[in-house]
């Protein structure tokens, strides 16, 4: 499982820890909900059938090349930490109460 950043039409998504064909269904999805020019309808058949039928990146971006659909695949995006595994503690060292006046700090 890997991470990826994608730019499809200058709109970019980024997908953590998924599999190759999780990626392509992501981007098939969002290509789904492109609401744009004629033009760009007209090659939406035609990149759904590059991104269905692509076993790598490279592969993914003949969408790029051969439709007037921009997409970029990057791998390697990094993982943000998992919400639980940030402490709670309100204790910050930047949060000090020496701005208070002594009675404040009661």
């Amino acid at each position: 499982m890997n991470s990826y950043n994608v730019w499809l039409n200058g709109k970019k998504f980024t997908k953590y820890d998924v599999t190759f064909e999780e990626l392509k269904t992501s981007i098939l999805k969002r290509l789904g909900n492109i609401n744009s020019t004629n033009r760009i309808n007209k090659d939406k058949y035609k990149a759904k059938k590059i991104i269905w039928n692509a076993k790598t990146i490279d592969e993914l971006m003949d969408v790029d090349r051969h439709t007037a659909i921009s997409l970029c695949v990057r791998e390697g995006a990094k993982n943000v930490p998992n919400p639980t595994s940030i402490p709670t503690n309100n204790h910050h060292p930047n949060h000090s109460t020496n701005h208070l006046s002594p009675n404040e700090r009661k």
